[in-house]
């Protein structure tokens, strides 16, 4: 994603404020099903594996920058499954078997102990230092305040450093821009964790980690549009739509939905946002968790989460990974991390806790 969960201007950010008080198809069998977090994550990891090696993740995805239902390593609202509090997506029982193969493949290969890998492997010695957007916001970070672990990208971030013996105050916080982030070279941090959805392309120049989640695009609109209750993804074909430049989601949009009009690009969410509040496009594509910050919180006054698109058996969904420096030795480390905190559901609790609040029953927007 990608940069996907930017709703900018001060106006957003104070909103994201009160938002703390992402049958089978006859062309692709796509079944749906209903998961609890728990398994959403777990299915994260095994779509995740699926398309990622243990030190770099390099799954093509066709969806955009982020959301999830407890599926991969994380935990979110849409994943290959309907996800009770976390998301809904479709997937066949062939897709999940495949993806459960390929991720028990993976584990096999993360055999590191991550409290004794991380040894001389980070910037500063005795420290974890990871970055995040700037601002950062809610869901994933309350009051863009990564430092309080409120929020759940900074909940795992600690739980992940934890697993790598560091305490939290051994965890330094540091602030990029996205694409500074994804660009090739050396980084200022260890790790970075705003919402990078893993694609083939981005991976050929940095390293990510296995997904911490797994989510379905999404589309907003605002209450009185007439696209406010889309029955399938045929009603959107007309639709002026607009998408975050860079992202999956803008991807999406010319990939899977192809309306007849050229999507509007953005330099960021909160742009979108704002176009969409003026009816200067007719919805926005955002990951599932960024789609519900938007609505409750994000500064507009009709929003409108008209639904999460339907996922196939041949898409793994919106992967959300930490990006990390090409060929960096501490990936395996955070691989390790990860692995353990899907393994004994604490990924999963953590997106019950930050994701699930308003994303339950998000309608499915059919393929057709």
């Amino acid at each position: 994603m990608r940069r996907s969960a930017r709703l900018g201007t001060v106006m957003f950010i104070a909103a994201a404020t009160l938002l703390a008080a992402c049958g089978s198809d006859t062309k692709d069998a796509a079944v749906p099903t209903t998961t609890d977090p728990a398994a959403t994550v777990a299915g994260s990891a095994a779509s995740s594996a699926a398309t990622t090696t243990a030190a770099t993740t390099t799954a093509a995805t066709t969806s955009t920058p982020t959301t999830s239902a407890p599926t991969a390593a994380g935990a979110t609202k849409a994943t290959a499954t309907t996800a009770a509090p976390a998301t809904a997506a479709l997937t066949s029982a062939a897709a999940t078997t495949t993806a459960t193969t390929a991720a028990t493949t993976t584990a096999a290969k993360i055999a590191v102990n991550p409290a004794t890998c991380v040894a001389g492997k980070t910037l500063t010695a005795g420290k974890f230092t990871v970055a995040t957007g700037n601002p950062a916001y809610s869901p994933y970070v309350i009051d863009d305040k990564p430092e309080s672990g409120k929020g759940f990208e900074s909940a795992v971030t600690y739980a992940v450093a934890a697993k790598m013996g560091f305490k939290n105050a051994d965890v330094v916080w540091v602030r990029t821009g996205f694409d500074e982030a994804i660009a090739p070279g050396p980084k200022s941090f260890d790790a970075n964790i705003q919402q990078f959805s893993v694609t083939a392309d981005r991976a050929k120049v940095v390293d990510f980690s296995l997904p911490y989640y797994t989510t379905n695009q999404a589309l907003v609109t605002t209450k009185t549009s007439k696209f406010a209750k889309p029955k399938s993804m045929a009603d959107l074909k007309t639709a002026k739509l607009g998408a975050a430049t860079g992202t999956t989601s803008l991807t999406f949009i010319t990939g899977v939905i192809k309306p007849t009009s050229a999507p509007q690009v953005f330099d960021d969410n909160a742009g979108a946002a704002q176009a969409l509040q003026n009816n200067q496009i007719d919805g926005l594509i955002v990951d599932l968790p960024t789609a519900y910050g938007i609505v409750n919180g994000g500064g507009m006054t009709d929003g409108n989460l008209a639904g999460q698109f339907q996922r196939l058996s041949t898409e793994p969904g919106d992967q959300l990974a930490y990006l990390i420096t090409k060929g960096s030795p501490l990936t395996e480390c955070i691989n390790g991390a990860l692995k353990q905190l899907t393994d004994d559901g604490t990924l999963a609790k953590l997106a019950t806790t930050w994701l699930a609040q308003g994303t339950d029953g998000v309608p499915i927007v059919p393929r057709g």
